[in-house]
């Protein structure tokens, strides 16, 4: 009986709650971040974890984060988060300086990351939302686009 007790304990321990897609309207200011090289941090934290759901939480435009657009479907949104985790995945990365925009709404800032040995030094752009929060709303994918390609060590197929 004490085994079958320990047992049920050690699986309500590693039991995990559901994913949630939306913060409550208990949490204030959940989505997006407090300045806009806060919200870079969090992005290239989220990417580097692979989570969709604290991407989401940064990612957006000046009308606040993309998973509250009506006019994009939640499948649209997910696929294109796995693809900016495919391209600007990194084992380190540092926001390395504020550049000039092009436009006046946007603040960008040229960024480090390192895959591998490998550096690049894309953009990000961000944009103030709602309640002023900051959201990323652009990536420079083009900078990094060979982090997404397949490893040239790995060994042909056979043939």
């Amino acid at each position: 009986m004490k085994r079958l007790l320990v047992l049920l304990v050690l699986l309500g321990a590693c039991r995990s709650s559901p994913i949630t897609t939306t913060p409550t309207a208990a949490a204030p200011g959940a989505y997006g971040a407090s300045a806009a090289r806060e919200a870079v941090e969090t992005f290239y934290s989220a990417i580097k974890a692979g989570d969709l759901q604290a991407i989401s939480m940064v990612w957006g435009n000046e009308k606040g984060p993309l998973v509250n657009d009506r006019s994009i479907s939640r499948e649209e949104i997910e696929r294109r988060e796995l693809l900016m985790i495919c391209y600007l995945n990194h084992d380190e990365s540092r926001v390395l300086e504020r550049v000039q925009a092009g436009e006046p709404k946007y603040t960008v800032f040229q960024t480090e990351l390192k895959k591998n040995g490998v550096i690049r030094r894309p953009t990000i752009s961000t944009v103030q939302g709602p309640q002023g929060r900051w959201f990323v709303v652009d990536a420079d994918i083009q900078a990094v686009r060979d982090f997404c390609q397949p490893s040239s060590a790995s060994p042909p197929p056979p043939g």
